[in-house]
């Protein structure tokens, strides 16, 4: 409980300065205002996060939003009934009218009626929003009630700001991470034939949460024999056999970011074409995480894990890795069209795979921090025991 508590409050004190960050950057562009609305911003930003079990809630229009104007304190509107304690320094959190049931829930006009109000006087016309998160019937509001506006899209922008972790970011990341490392323990040692794949996940699920202290969102791909060709899919009530394998993909949500893990294992005894398989996998793996280094080209790294892979005969028609963080899924993403350079401070999920249609698959990940002159393997489950 002290460690989540210390985790908390270093990350608290590292919201004032992402803001001011990012309120310089809104400057230097010549934007008046910018209202962030896309969950993975509003944890980077505010400190916000969704509940697990529905998200936003379904009274309100979005759970928050979050208005920077440059020279004025950083505002989060917030439905009633949404949860944000502590509240970060330095940010003031304003309440609108979320649920109701006395009178039709209205709650995108009060939205709405607030954000224009703060918008009002604004020093330049030029509005900065998350174009694929943000509500059209906010958009129109504002149109309708401020002078002509231009608007232009903060996605690109935020993504490049998260891209580079701070310390705070770090230490959760690391938590994150060792709770895959505990999933995945677990996933190995309990699995055995006659089990459901869903049985296994809930064996997975309670070690997890044990070790958290809290409920989980836990993305989770758990295939096996056939199955595990195709790369991913949810547990389900298929019965794991002796000699199958089992691809075991983890991603927890924890303090609002996420971790990542694949692991594949052999119920029961591996045969030795099995064997010569995995520990294949693993040597493509651990090269790409030896070639890692800032400089280096997003596409590039993709080009040697699919070129290892191919050497064994295989093929896997997904990325090979991508960036960690508020989202499970962000950049860098490690794929053949990005060009972007890696950089100190990005945390890396690289995960190589070979896949042989309507046999097997076997898919192995780790995550790693970019360093000054290389990688920091931030998991700690061995592939290979």
């Amino acid at each position: 409980m002290k460690l989540i508590e210390a985790i908390r409050e270093e990350a608290s004190c590292w919201i004032p300065r992402r803001l001011e960050r990012l309120c310089g950057r809104l400057e230097e562009m010549g934007v008046g205002a910018a209202l962030v609305s896309s969950q993975p911003n509003l944890r980077y930003l505010a400190d916000y996060e969704a509940p697990i079990e529905w998200g936003v809630s379904p009274f309100s229009p979005c759970a928050s939003l979050l208005i920077l104007i440059p020279g004025r304190p950083p505002e989060l509107l917030l439905a009633e009934g949404e949860a944000l304690d502590p509240v970060p320094t330095g940010l003031v959190v304003s309440r609108f009218p979320g649920y109701t049931f006395r009178e039709p829930i209205d709650s995108m006009t009060e939205l709405a009626s607030c954000a224009v109000d703060r918008l009002r006087g604004i020093s330049r016309a030029v509005l900065a929003v998350e174009s694929a998160n943000f509500p059209a019937a906010l958009l129109f509001a504002l149109q309708r009630a401020l002078p002509p506006l231009h608007v232009i899209d903060l996605t690109a922008e935020l993504a490049s700001m998260r891209a580079i972790k701070d310390p705070a970011e770090i230490q959760i990341l690391r938590e994150a991470v060792r709770l895959t490392d505990i999933g995945q323990s677990v996933a190995r040692e309990a699995a055995q034939a006659g089990m459901s794949e869903i049985e296994l996940f809930a064996e997975i699920r309670r070690a997890m949460e044990h070790d958290a202290g809290d409920r989980l969102p836990i993305l989770a791909d758990l295939i096996s024999g056939s199955r595990s060709a195709e790369a991913g899919g949810s547990p389900g009530n298929r019965i794991l056999s002796e000699g199958e394998m089992v691809i075991v993909d983890l991603a927890p949500r924890f303090k609002g970011m996420w971790g990542d893990s694949c692991n594949t294992f052999v119920i029961g005894h591996a045969s030795t074409e099995q064997n010569q398989l995995l520990d294949q996998v693993a040597k493509v793996l651990a090269g790409l995480i030896k070639r890692v280094r800032p400089g280096m080209k997003a596409c590039e790294l993709d080009a040697i894990g699919r070129a290892k892979i191919a050497d064994l005969g295989g093929a896997y028609e997904h990325h090979t890795g991508h960036g960690l963080g508020a989202a499970w899924h962000e950049e860098p993403r490690i794929v053949p069209y990005n060009t972007s350079e890696l950089k100190p401070g990005m945390v890396l999920a690289l995960e190589p795979a070979i896949y042989f249609e309507r046999q097997f698959g076997v898919r192995l990940e780790s995550v790693m921090l970019v360093t000054e002159d290389g990688a920091e393997v931030l998991t700690g489950f061995k592939h290979r025991a």
